[in-house]
């Protein structure tokens, strides 16, 4: 049926979690998958929900009810995928929103393929006003003004920068998510892995705050902590931890012996370790 999605849909209790753990929620995203209504009500109904159109109004009425602030949206909406994804700056590239406007989801939103939506009849507050693409209005008052094919591809623009800076630098005092706690390893991993290896051999850092963050006592990630005065260093290659864990020189027993952290101690390294031979960077330093 229209339920089916993937996630599945949890209970009030996982979703209350949800906003209690926003402070290491990297990003908001719609996982969008316009099937039509005829898709999602046949024998064997295809997972997702349609979501484009309808992400950043509710975004919007949660910071009209005090949930969030229009800066946990940039962040979580466009500073933090950035970063992560190594993504470039658009220039004369920017939406105007109107907090006050209240209107109503409709059964069938306008642009998308689906025309159905789970939020039809949802009251909101608070909605999208213009988008100017490359200098051009590209969308005002509900009105696409473009013709289509006019959006391009980001990841093909020239000069493709990663947000970065000097390891110790000025950095903002509010985290913007889990990855303000990431360990200098951890950090350098990241930039290796989205194809920012010059920033990671430079000793660069992504624009994350390096200061100590306590975590809720509930939280969704197992994070490591930074030290206040943990002094930064360039590496040339990953450091390989042998006893965080005490799994140097032990021998294995049984997959049951491993903890939760350990596990993922050792994904993250393979991972890392999978990133150098796919970039053909040599990993005999783990031989040493």
């Amino acid at each position: 049926n229209k339920a089916q999605v993937r996630p599945v849909l949890c209970s009030e209790e996982d979703r209350q979690a949800l906003w209690d753990n926003l402070d290491v929620i990297d990003c908001f995203a719609t996982d969008h998958a316009p099937h039509t209504i005829e898709e999602k009500t046949s024998d064997k109904p295809p997972p997702g929900f349609p979501g484009l159109e309808t992400i950043l109004p509710l975004l919007l009425t949660a910071v009209n009810e005090g949930k969030l602030t229009l800066e946990d949206i940039i962040e979580k909406m466009h500073r933090n995928p950035r970063k992560i994804f190594n993504l470039p700056e658009q220039p004369n590239t920017y939406i105007e929103v109107d907090l006050d406007l209240e209107w109503t989801i409709p059964d069938a939103p306008p642009f998308s393929k689906a025309r159905w939506t789970p939020f039809a009849g949802f009251k909101v507050k608070g909605g999208i006003h213009r988008v100017v693409l490359r200098g051009e209005v590209a969308y005002v008052e509900g009105q696409v003004l473009v013709n289509p094919g006019f959006g391009k591809d980001v990841r093909e623009l020239k000069g493709s920068k990663l947000v970065a800076i000097i390891a110790g630098g000025d950095v903002p005092s509010r985290p913007g998510s889990s990855l303000d706690m990431l360990s200098p390893q951890e950090k350098q991993a990241l930039l290796i892995a989205h194809g920012a290896t010059e920033y990671a051999e430079a000793g660069l850092e992504t624009h994350f705050k390096l200061g100590s963050q306590e975590l809720r006592p509930i939280s969704p990630l197992p994070l490591a902590r930074n030290k206040p005065d943990q002094i930064h260093h360039p590496l040339t290659a990953p450091a390989i931890s042998t006893s965080s864990h005490s799994l140097h020189h032990q021998h294995i027993l049984s997959v049951n012996m491993f903890t939760k952290d350990q596990l993922n101690d050792i994904f993250n390294l393979a991972q890392t370790l999978r990133n150098f031979v796919i970039k053909d960077r040599p990993i005999d330093h783990i031989l040493r």
